[in-house]
């Protein structure tokens, strides 16, 4: 019976948790910072490669090859925030710009990183993105 009872209690602890991965591209921005996570912040292209289609999960593909013949994973991985900047939104479509900040080892810059959305069914996906260097900070600049 504890076996039971305790089988019980995992199985709803678990749950949740279950539940949160079943819908994480419901919305073009939940897609679009499930892309931006996985393959800005954790360089996983696998993760990446399921929440894009198109121009983006052959860009994605493409890089994850180039990665695996230069053996993997290199250096170390960098702090990376972004933030949502522009948002143009239809009901199949979508537009979404972000200024991504990456800080590797000490050194900080920024991107703008604008990432088309399309409606796959009932799931969003990032079709394309695109990404540009910002200038550095006047602050941040070294005499």
């Amino acid at each position: 019976m504890a076996a039971g009872m305790n089988l019980g209690r995992r199985a709803s602890f678990l749950l949740p948790f279950s539940l949160v991965g079943c819908r994480k591209t419901a919305s073009p921005t939940a897609a679009a910072e499930a892309f931006l996570d996985a393959y800005y912040v954790e360089r996983d292209h696998e993760r990446a490669l399921a929440v894009s289609a198109d121009a983006a999960a052959v860009r994605v593909r493409s890089e994850q090859t180039l990665r695996a013949e230069a053996g993997g994973d290199y250096g170390v991985q960098p702090r990376v925030f972004y933030a949502k900047r522009k948002e143009q939104l239809g009901p199949d479509s979508g537009e979404l710009t972000y200024e991504v900040s990456i800080d590797s080892s000490g050194v900080k810059f920024k991107k703008t990183v604008a990432l088309r959305l399309r409606k796959y069914g009932e799931d969003w996906k990032v079709s394309a993105f695109a990404e540009h260097d910002q200038a550095a900070d006047a602050q941040e600049a070294k005499p």
